[in-house]
């Protein structure tokens, strides 16, 4: 089918329209950007967040021999409740022994030999005087018993030695622990600094969870931890914060937070154990005044001008706030000047300008715990 020569010209001008005005709109409509933000002094929602983790160790170390040999006992195993000082494991000390009761005879043979020698110097320097010795006897025998007082040095710390590596031939609990594996038998030639079995400290129980970066900075308000294990639901412990990781997840964006707790008496918590953690946060009435806690990388210095970028939701807009940085903090600053509830953002905040229009950036899913959940 042939087109007239109108149809021609009528699709030339349709198409030349459409792409001017797609041209248009990429020089007058730039992409609305993504901002990453943060609801300051957002204490609420951090007490209603619901964080999953699991029981994790006070401590727990692999335990080994600094000496190789036979292993003539283990009497431990696994699952078996150990205590400070218990022995766990014992290698043939015989060849051990062999080697202190040598240096022990070594040492009792060079210092008899030593003394000697210190009373012929003595008897030496006393015909000196008498002019019955000459001064190169007397600087022979000194020399002999120089020579030997070093050895005696010498033969002692090789005996510290061996006694330590007799020691070392038990292997002794450093805490209260249980035993969580083990890695020989009995009779079972082993090296040194091989492992030989896992030890965990269960006298105080862990549990780590993750932190949303847009609720970390509500953390320092939070005055009360309570932790349940999905074993015993109806068992609440209380905790408390032990660590607080500085490095974000780089898929998540969350941050690791410890708490640690006491274990109940009545129930058993065992590493591995399922766990919720809760907490109470809450903003000191005048803390507005003291100056609330931001991210660092909320806030923009230029001289002695600070400010903040606080982000509209209800226009999708940015503007510029001034704050006064009232101190460093572990893990942001200070600042005053912006009002609990309101959103910043807290990266590229240096190319973003007044009244630009945004996004807020989709933050990682949070469980939130009652009937206005949250996923």
């Amino acid at each position: 089918m042939k087109l007239g020569r109108g149809w021609i010209q009528w699709l030339l001008i349709v198409g030349i329209t459409m792409v001017s005005a797609g041209c248009d709109r990429s020089v007058d409509d730039p992409p609305i950007r993504a901002v990453r933000a943060i609801q300051v002094g957002d204490v609420e929602q951090l007490s209603r967040a619901v964080f999953p983790g699991r029981a994790l160790p006070n401590e727990e170390v692999n335990l080994s021999f600094r000496v190789g040999g036979e292993l003539i006992a283990r009497p431990v195993s696994f699952g078996d409740s150990v205590t400070r000082g218990q022995l766990l494991a014992r290698i043939d000390p015989r060849d051990f022994e062999i080697q202190v009761r040598t240096y022990q005879g070594e040492l009792a043979a060079t210092k008899a030999n030593h003394e000697q020698q210190n009373i012929e110097l003595e008897g030496l320097r006393e015909l000196r005087e008498r002019g019955a010795a000459t001064q190169l006897e007397v600087d022979r025998v000194r020399t002999r018993v120089d020579e030997l007082a070093g050895r005696v040095q010498m033969v002692e710390a090789a005996l510290d030695d061996a006694k330590n590596r007799l020691a070392d031939t038990e292997l002794k609990a450093p805490f209260d622990g249980v035993v969580a594996a083990t890695y020989v038998e009995a009779f079972q030639t082993i090296q040194p600094r091989e492992p030989v079995m896992r030890i965990l400290d269960t006298s105080r129980i862990k549990v780590q969870v993750d932190i949303p970066e847009q609720l970390m900075y509500a953390v320092p308000y939070v005055t009360e931890i309570r932790c349940t294990f999905d074993a015993y639901p109806d068992v609440v412990i209380p905790a408390e914060v032990r660590e607080i990781g500085t490095e974000a997840s780089p898929v998540t964006r969350t941050y690791p937070v410890t708490v640690i707790m006491d274990p109940p008496d009545r129930v058993q918590i065992l590493p591995g154990m399922a766990a919720t953690v809760r907490v109470r946060a809450e903003l000191p009435a005048d803390e507005e005044q003291r100056g609330i806690e931001v991210p660092l990388s909320a806030v923009v210095q230029d001289g002695e001008s600070a400010w903040v970028w606080r982000v509209d939701p209800e226009h999708n807009t940015v503007h510029r706030q001034e704050v006064e940085i009232r101190a460093l903090t572990s893990r942001g600053v200070r600042v005053h000047g912006i009002a609990q509830g309101k959103w910043i953002a807290t990266a590229g905040i240096n190319t973003l300008r007044e009244g630009q229009t945004v996004r807020l950036d989709e933050a990682p899913a949070l469980s939130i715990d009652g009937s206005g959940s949250e996923r």
